[in-house]
């Protein structure tokens, strides 16, 4: 048996699992150790959501994009996103 601990968000498909300081690691390690997408990437678009009593706060940072491209993104991502929910 192994005594090394291993993150919940490691061996799960759900994302809840994870923190925004997770993924924003994740993506610089891939982006400078130039793996997947985001190593070829040129342009980004991250879309912050806080949960608060009276709703959300919502923001973005983009870089390399016009308003268009990041509309665009956000219709694919969607569609992405509707296909992994199976709708």
């Amino acid at each position: 048996m192994s005594d090394t601990v291993i993150k919940l968000a490691d061996r799960s498909a759900n994302a809840a699992h994870s923190t925004v300081e997770d993924k924003l690691e994740e993506a610089l390690h891939d982006l400078r150790g130039g793996q997947g997408v985001i190593a070829r990437a040129n342009k980004v678009l991250i879309i912050p959501l806080a949960d608060q009593d009276d709703g959300y706060a919502h923001g973005f940072y983009q870089a390399g994009m016009s308003m268009s491209e990041c509309i665009a993104l956000v219709e694919i991502a969607k569609t992405m996103f509707l296909e992994q929910m199976g709708l």
